[in-house]
C-alpha cells in the first residue's frame, strides 16, 4: 500500500535523524518515546510522487516536495501515518487545550466549507445564535447578514445561497474554537480532507509519542521461537506457571495456570522462558449481557496478534514430538449507538489445521501486555470463513434485548401482500442473521459474485441494488472495492455506507417481491413465511424445501424457512404493538389530536406577549395524554435529522430535548416536524440522528417542566419548505392527502398560505 510505504519512509527518517547507530542497536524500544515534533529538519531536498487515480481511494494526494531545512512535521501528512498509527481516532480535545485556540489556529476546521463543518460536528448547526457568542456579529461584519437570535446556522445556510460553501475561517476565524458546539467530542476523522493536513497543522499532534498513538509504534517482539512443548503433568499440583503470556482481554495476558497446564515455552529476544498455555487453561472472558450467558463467559487462554477479530490459541501439545496444534477462537459482540450488550467470551473455538514444532518461528504479536493487539498484523481473509454461526442462545439474547429498539423500521409498520407484517418479518430475520451492523463472511462464488453479507438481512455486497445504494455515497465505491477483494470491513463502515434506513428500504421492496412469488407458487398462511425465507436464503430459483446449505452448513433452505417462520410467529403480536397509531401520543389518533386543538386548548399563533414572538406550534398537555412520561410517537414518518437540547428540567436538571424529522410530500416539498420538551434519557433510548422511522414509532417521552416551559407538555411544530404552517391543518392534510395550509412568520405574525400534497 502507498500509505504503508510512506509510513516506512517516515520511520526510516525518524531513526536516521534521531538516533546514532549504536543507540539504535542498544535500545530500539526508545523509538516509542519519540514524537514527530522531535524530528530534526531534513538535511537534503527531496520529493514523493503522486499516486494518480489512487488518490481518490486513499483519500489524499501523496505528491509533495521539500528542501533541506524543512521539518518532517510540516512535510508529513496525516494520511501518511494512517495505516501504522491511526491518528484519525484522536479527538481534538485529546491533543490540546481547545479553550486557548481560535478557529483560525486549526486549518483542519478553518479551511472547511461552513456546511461541511456543521455536518462534521454533531448538532453544531442546530444551536440558536443567542447561544453562540460572536457568531451573529461575525456574520454581520464579514458578510453583512442580519440574523435573529433564535435562528440557527443551519437555518441561515438554507436561506442564504452560497453561505455553506464559504470557508469557516474566512467568516469565524477570529472566534474561539470552543464557539463551535460539541467540538471537544469531534474526532480528526470527522472532518473532510483530514488526510491532507500536515502533522504540524493539527494542534498537539506533533507532540504525541509514537508509543501513545491509538495503534502505538513498536518495533520488537512480533514473533518468537517455539521451544519445548509441555503436557498436562508439568506444573501439576499447586505450582503455578511462572511466566505466562496468554490469557484474555478480561483477565489480562499474564494469567498463571495451576494444576496441570499444557503449554509451549518460548525463546528469542524478549520471549525467553515465557509460557503460552493451551486452550485447556480456561480464563474469565466476555463482558456485558452476552458475557454473562452460561457457557459463553470463559475462554481457553489466547493471544490476539491479529487484533480482536479472532483469537489465536494452542489447541493441544505433544511432548514426544514437540508439536503444538493451533486454532482460532471467535466471539459475538452486539453494540449500537446507545446500547451495548457486550461480547461473549472467545468461546467459539475451531481448529486452524496448522501444527508447529520446536525451533519453528511462531507469530505472537507485540509483547505489549495486551496479547499483541496494539499493533496487529493482517490475517488471511479466508480465516474469517472459519467463524462458526452465532449460537442460538446468544442470538436469542441479542434479539430479546433489542426487540424494544426501533432503529431503522421506516415504513415497516403495516401489512404487505398476504397479510405479512413487515416489522415482524424484519425482526424474525434479525434473530437469524444479526443486526444492522453485522458483517457476514466473505463469499467468492466466481465472476462478480464476491463480497460480504451486509447488515440485518445479510444482503450480499455484490448485488446490483445494494451496490447502487452504496456507490451513491461519498467513499462508497472504495468501500465496495475493499468488499470485493475480501478486505476487512468494520461495523462502523457498514452503517456509514449501508445505513439501517437503506437496509429497511431495500428490505421492504425485496420482501414484497418474495411474498408475491410465494403467493404465486400457491403458498398460504405460515407457509408463505417459510417460502419467502427460502427465497431470501437461496434466491428466486431456490427449490421448494430444498436441502441446499450455505458455506456454514447449519441451515438448509427448508430449515431456514422453518426457523424464520417460527421466529415470525413469536414476535408478530409484539411487533404489531410497536406500530402504534401515528397521533403524537401513543394510543391517540390524528383525529383526536385535531379535536384537541379545535377544542381551544391551544392556538397556533399564541405567546406573542410571552416571548416577543409567535409560537407557530401546538402544545399538548396532560389532557391529551402528554403529561410527564407520555410516550411521544411520530405523526408522520421520516428521517431523524437533528436532536438537540433546548432547556433543563427544573427539578432533575436533565436536558429537555427537541427531535426533528424530515420527509417530503408527493410534490417533493420538504416537510419538517419538530417535537420539543422530551426527556433526554427517553430520546436516547428511542432514536438517533440519521435513523429513518415510520409513523407511530416512538421518539421518546414528555419530560418534566423545564426552564422554558410552564408545565410538562409536548410542543409540536411543522414547516413546509422551511416556513411554519398550522399543525392542525397539516394533520388534516395528512388525512385528506393534501390541501391548503396557513403559514405564519414567527417574528411578525404575518400569515399566508401554502400548498401541500400527499405525505410520502
Amino acid at each position: 500500500m502507498k500509505q504503508q510505504r510512506l509510513l516506512l519512509l517516515c520511520l526510516a527518517c525518524l531513526l536516521f535523524f534521531c538516533f546514532a547507530p549504536d543507540a539504535i542497536s542498544a535500545d530500539l524500544s526508545a523509538v516509542e518515546t519519540i514524537s514527530f515534533g522531535q524530528m530534526p529538519p531534513f538535511e537534503q531536498s527531496g520529493s514523493w510522487p503522486s499516486v494518480g487515480d489512487l488518490a481518490a481511494d486513499i483519500g489524499y494526494e501523496t505528491a509533495r516536495d521539500w528542501v533541506a531545512g524543512d521539518y518532517p512535521v510540516d512535510v508529513l501528512k496525516v494520511g501518511d501515518i494512517l495505516d501504522g498509527l491511526h491518528p484519525e481516532a484522536f479527538k481534538l480535545s485529546d491533543l490540546a487545550s481547545l479553550e486557548a485556540l481560535l478557529i483560525a489556529d486549526v486549518p483542519l476546521i478553518a479551511n472547511l466549507p461552513l456546511a461541511s463543518l456543521l455536518q462534521a460536528v454533531p448538532f453544531s448547526g442546530d444551536w440558536p445564535l443567542e447561544r453562540l457568542p460572536g457568531v451573529a456579529e461575525a456574520l454581520t461584519q464579514t458578510l453583512g447578514l442580519i440574523s435573529e437570535p433564535d435562528e440557527t446556522l443551519n437555518q441561515i445556510i438554507s436561506k442564504q445561497a452560497g453561505l455553506g460553501e464559504q470557508l469557516t475561517g474566512d467568516i469565524f476565524g477570529e472566534l474561539p474554537l470552543m464557539t463551535v458546539p460539541n467540538i471537544e467530542f469531534a474526532q480528526i476523522s470527522d472532518f473532510e480532507g483530514f488526510q491532507e493536513q500536515s502533522i504540524s497543522s493539527i494542534p498537539g499532534l506533533k507532540d504525541v509519542a509514537l508509543g501513545d498513538f491509538p495503534d502505538p509504534l513498536s518495533l520488537l517482539n512480533f514473533t518468537a521461537q517455539q521451544d519445548i512443548a509441555f503436557g498436562p503433568k508439568e506444573y501439576s499440583g499447586d505450582k503455578p506457571t511462572p511466566k505466562p503470556v496468554s490469557g484474555s482481554i478480561e483477565a489480562g495476558f499474564q494469567v498463571p495456570c495451576i494444576g496441570g497446564c499444557p503449554h509451549i515455552e518460548l525463546a528469542g529476544p524478549g520471549w525467553q522462558g515465557d509460557q503460552w498455555m493451551t486452550k485447556d487453561h480456561r480464563v474469565a472472558d466476555g463482558h456485558g449481557l452476552l458475557g454473562a450467558i452460561p457457557g459463553m463467559d470463559e475462554a481457553g487462554a489466547y493471544r490476539l496478534p491479529f487484533g480482536k477479530a479472532f483469537a489465536l490459541q494452542i489447541r493441544s501439545t505433544d511432548e514426544k514430538t514437540g508439536a503444538a496444534e493451533w486454532g482460532l477462537a471467535f466471539r459475538v459482540c452486539a453494540s449500537g449507538f446507545f446500547v451495548d450488550l457486550g461480547c461473549t467470551a472467545y468461546a467459539l473455538e475451531v481448529p486452524l489445521g496448522i501444527t508447529t514444532y520446536e525451533k519453528d518461528t511462531i507469530l505472537t504479536g507485540i509483547k505489549d501486555g495486551m496479547g499483541g493487539r496494539s499493533q496487529p498484523v493482517r490475517a488471511p481473509p479466508e480465516w474469517e470463513n472459519l467463524r462458526p454461526d452465532t449460537p442460538p442462545e446468544v442470538q436469542s439474547a441479542i434479539g430479546r434485548s433489542r426487540s424494544g429498539r426501533r432503529r431503522g423500521g421506516f415504513g415497516l409498520c403495516g401489512e404487505g401482500p398476504g397479510g405479512i407484517n413487515f416489522q415482524a418479518l424484519s425482526e424474525a430475520y434479525g434473530y437469524i442473521e444479526g443486526d444492522y451492523s453485522s458483517v457476514g463472511s466473505y463469499v467468492d462464488l466466481g465472476g462478480n459474485e464476491k463480497g460480504y453479507g451486509l447488515g440485518k438481512y445479510q444482503y450480499m455486497s455484490y448485488r446490483a441494488d445494494v451496490r447502487q445504494i452504496i456507490q451513491a455515497k461519498p467513499g462508497g465505491a472504495a468501500f465496495l472495492k475493499r468488499a470485493d477483494i475480501g478486505a476487512a470491513i468494520s461495523s462502523a463502515e457498514l452503517e456509514q455506507f449501508f445505513t439501517p434506513a437503506d437496509q429497511d428500504s431495500l428490505f421492504k421492496a425485496d420482501q414484497t417481491r418474495n411474498i408475491e412469488q410465494a403467493i404465486s407458487e400457491g403458498f398460504t398462511g405460515s407457509r408463505i413465511v417459510e417460502r419467502i425465507g427460502q427465497i431470501h436464503y437461496g434466491g428466486a430459483a431456490a427449490p421448494i424445501d430444498g436441502n441446499w446449505a450455505d458455506v456454514h452448513g447449519r441451515l438448509t433452505l427448508k430449515t431456514y424457512g422453518e426457523e424464520l417462520a417460527e421466529n415470525y410467529h413469536k414476535v408478530n403480536s409484539a411487533s404489531e404493538a410497536k406500530c402504534k397509531e401515528g397521533g403524537l401520543i401513543a394510543g391517540k389518533s390524528i383525529e383526536e389530536a385535531i379535536a384537541y386543538e379545535q377544542a381551544g386548548f391551544q392556538d397556533f399563533d399564541a405567546y406573542r406577549a410571552y416571548r416577543g414572538g409567535y409560537h407557530a406550534g401546538i402544545d399538548f398537555d396532560y389532557r391529551f395524554g402528554a403529561g410527564e412520561g407520555g410516550e411521544v410517537v411520530a405523526l408522520v414518518g421520516g428521517e431523524v435529522t437533528s436532536i438537540y437540547p433546548i432547556a433543563k428540567n427544573r427539578v432533575t436538571g436533565e436536558d429537555s430535548m427537541s427531535v426533528v424529522l424530515k420527509s417530503t410530500d408527493s410534490e417533493g416539498r420538504e416537510i419538517t416536524q419538530i417535537y420539543t420538551h422530551l426527556s433526554n434519557s427517553s430520546v436516547l433510548n428511542a432514536v438517533q440522528v440519521g435513523e429513518s422511522i415510520g409513523s407511530g414509532q416512538s421518539l421518546g417521552a414528555v419530560g418534566g417542566e423545564d426552564t422554558v416551559s410552564r408545565g410538562a407538555h409536548l410542543d409540536y411544530k411543522v414547516k413546509v419548505n422551511g416556513v411554519y404552517v398550522d399543525p392542525d391543518e397539516f394533520m388534516q392534510a395528512v388525512i385528506d392527502g393534501g390541501g391548503t395550509l396557513t403559514t405564519i412568520n414567527v417574528r411578525t405574525g404575518a400569515k399566508g398560505t401554502t400548498q401541500i400534497g400527499a405525505i410520502q
